[in-house]
């Protein structure tokens, strides 16, 4: 169990969220004898446990093992779906051996909370641009706020300087997201700052496509942006991949981003 922490902790796992898990019915043979499913270990986990679980009559043997389901209360923060502000970043799956009728696999998803690391087909859209004035409150709890609407997946937001009234000096703060979003930004806002209101206006804006690459440089892998708008077209290195390449590597972060970009350019030529 220990060695699944520190997996997460090496991936940089922030939160786990897990869906309904589905076991089996009917009976297995193991060590002890036959037993029925769910066997008595994973019966006596669920006991006060909220960890939602449910049974398929179909499938006549165990899908859920207590080391599974061990794993599962212990790592997990969230059951459910997939939140909406989430980003699936990357699929992978685990197959199993045992004949089920059906597929015997565990899937796992990286969720990015970005939505500027999102690929994007579209050339424009609307948005939410929301507004609060803030003249009571520190820069530490300021950058807090932010964090906690990053965490949530907005767009862009930051901090403009502006005078108050009275004559205080104070901070504007602005918020980009999906219209949907409109209702948990506010709760995010009203929770984690001192104001008492917040205001917001519908926009369309034009974007460029948008897709993402992983390019093989002699550093190491690096995640590049690519973005077309017409015959328009940017390449730019995120940043955050040239960063752990630059540390690992102990090199200058503007020759990762070269590099990163001089490949680009030459797959494009082969």
């Amino acid at each position: 169990m220990v060695g699944f922490f520190i997996g997460l902790k090496l991936l940089k796992i922030e939160k786990v969220i897990c869906g309904t898990l589905v076991d089996g019915s009917g009976t297995i043979k193991v060590a002890h004898g036959v037993m029925p499913v769910p066997v008595p270990a994973v019966m006596q986990m669920r006991m006060n446990s909220e960890v939602p679980f449910r049974q398929r009559e179909d499938v006549l043997t165990e899908l859920v093992t207590p080391t599974g389901f061990g794993i599962i209360k212990c790592i997990t923060d969230v059951f459910g779906g997939i939140p909406e502000n989430l980003v699936v970043e990357q699929v992978g799956y685990g197959f199993g051996t045992r004949e089920t009728g059906s597929l015997n696999a565990l899937r796992g998803i990286l969720l990015e909370s970005e939505q500027s690391k999102k690929r994007v087909n579209t050339k424009s859209d609307s948005v939410i641009e929301v507004h609060a004035n803030i003249d009571d409150q520190s820069g530490e709890q300021l950058s807090f706020t932010m964090k906690k609407l990053f965490d949530f997946g907005v767009y862009d937001t930051f901090f403009t300087p502006i005078f108050s009234k009275k004559n205080r000096p104070a901070y504007q703060l602005t918020v980009l997201a999906k219209e949907s979003a409109l209702e948990d930004i506010i709760l995010i806002i009203i929770k984690n700052s001192s104001t008492f209101g917040v205001r917001w206006n519908v926009m369309q804006r034009k974007i460029m496509q948008r897709k993402f690459e992983i390019i093989n440089t002699k550093h190491g892998q690096v995640k590049i942006k690519i973005g077309i708008f017409g015959n328009l077209k940017k390449v730019s290195v995120e940043y955050a991949s040239a960063e752990k390449i630059a540390e690992e590597k102990n090199l200058p972060i503007g020759t990762v981003m070269e590099e990163a970009k001089r490949e680009y350019y030459k797959n494009l030529e082969v």
